[in-house]
Order: structure tokens, then sequence, then C-alpha cells
């Protein structure tokens, strides 16, 4: 059987990192740009480290991507006018972009862009993959919300190359909305039927301490929620194959070394 040519996308919190996902098999990379990154900036990439990462990924026949990810607020509308100024010459292979306001102002400074579309923009339908292609987009990343069948569906009627994450850590608000409601009780927050269950008065115990329990509580501004075992997708590659998925994208820039050089390897 003949199955389709799939790029493997993996982490790069910094250089070293970088190198080994490429050395380790990954066909592309992505970075974040320090200050618009959904990661702190010890795990993304000034202005001078980004034209250093674009020149060795390009110098070994692979693809960088740069992540403009996190929630602009108005304040950081000047400083991405900025740094797309002072990035126009810089040759990123595509952009990953969370905001319409940031793709308006790429599509203003440097219209030469190839725009993905970030999870965080939540697009689980092919009607809204159309419409990012219909704005310039050239690939979305899915929802973590959708199905296999979903993202089958998505990649056959909206004429855009579609990604998914394969491996990595999997937030409890997956894709930013709250999934607790619809596993407690079958009522799905992202569709308007939220039970609340996050405020619930709970209490948890861990395995190796019966019979002790621990109050989830909210305190000085913030409140701890649980976090999900990682994604791990390895045994349905030829299945997600089949559903024309175009890039399979490893979570994990503030993870170590061993970890890219490892997941990357195995996917591979």
């Amino acid at each position: 059987m003949i199955m389709n040519k799939v790029e493997l996308l993996s982490p790069a919190g910094d250089m070293n990192k970088l190198k080994i996902a490429i050395h380790y098999g990954a066909d592309a990379v992505y970075v974040g740009a320090a200050g618009f990154s959904m990661r702190p900036d010890d795990a993304s990439f000034t202005i001078d480290k980004l034209e250093e990462a674009i020149e060795y990924v390009h110098s070994k026949g692979k693809k960088i991507f740069v992540g403009i990810n996190s929630l602009l607020m108005e304040d950081d509308l000047k400083k991405l006018e900025l740094w797309l100024y002072d990035t126009r010459h810089i040759d990123m292979d595509a952009v990953i972009v969370a905001d319409v306001g940031a793709i308006r102002m790429f599509k203003r400074i440097n219209p030469k862009s190839n725009i993905h579309i970030s999870t965080q923009m939540s697009t689980a339908n092919s009607e809204s993959a159309s419409y990012w292609r219909e704005m310039g987009a050239e690939r979305v990343v899915l929802a973590r919300e959708c199905t296999l069948k979903n993202a089958h569906s998505i990649a056959e009627n909206s004429n855009i190359e579609t990604e998914i994450f394969v491996q990595g850590a999997m937030c409890v608000a997956v894709s930013g909305r709250c999934l607790l409601s619809a596993y407690m009780v079958g009522k799905n927050a992202s569709q308007g039927v939220c039970k609340h269950s996050c405020r619930w008065e709970w209490e948890v115990t861990e395995g190796k301490r019966p019979g002790e329990s621990f109050p989830i509580l909210e305190h000085d501004n913030k409140t701890i929620i649980f976090g999900s075992t990682d994604l791990c997708l390895i045994e349905h590659i030829p299945e997600i194959v089949k559903a024309k998925v175009s890039s399979f994208k490893i979570e994990g820039r503030m993870k170590g070394e061993y970890y890219v050089a490892m997941v990357t390897r195995t996917y591979r």
C-alpha cells in the first residue's frame, strides 16, 4: 500500500534540542518567538537566535516554524509590530499564529509569510478550516478535541494542510476549553452546557498515601487543577496517515534533550 508522505514535526526549546530533533529524523521543527510564545522566554528564541536556528535548519534541508501563539493583549500589539519589522528579512518557513489580529498584522507588514493556524484557535470543522484557507493560511493545527474521523473529514473537504498532535502533554483545558464537565456528567462546556464541575468541593487522594486526602482549594488568586497523562498515538500511525493528515506534531519544547531525541527517533 502506498501511504501519503507525512511530515514529522518536533519541538525545539533551544538550539541543542533543535539540532537533536533534526539529527534524529524530524522533517521540521517548531520554536517560539521570545515574548510571543506559549512557553517562557528561556524556551523561546530571540531574533538573533532565530536567525542562527533558521540557517542551521535550512542547511540540513529541513523546515522551521515559529510560534506567535500567546494571547495578545492591546499592549502587545506595538511590540509585535516592531518584531515583524525586525524579522522581515528572516526566511521563516511558516509562523504559527493564534490571533486574528496577528494574522492581519502579518498580512500588512510581511505579506509573504506562510501562516499556520494554531490549535489555540480551536478549529474543529471543515468550514472553519476553509475560512482560514480563504484568509491565506497554508495549514491548520486542529483542535485537540477532534476525533480521527473529524480530522479525515476536514482534510478531505477544506483544501488546506492539517496538523495534529500525536505525542506529549495534554492540558485539562484542551484547546483552551475545559473537559471536566463533559467527562463527569456528559455536558460539554464547549457547547454551552457546562455544569461547573471544576467548582465542586474536590478532595484528592494519592496512591502511596492511603487514608489521606488533600483539598483542592482556591487561594492567593490561583487554583491548582489536575493535568492528564501524556497523549501517545504511536499505535495509530497507519490510521492517521490514511486520514490524510499532513503533519504529526510532538509536544515538548520544555522537555529534555533525551525526550526530544527518543520520541523523534521512535516516531520516525
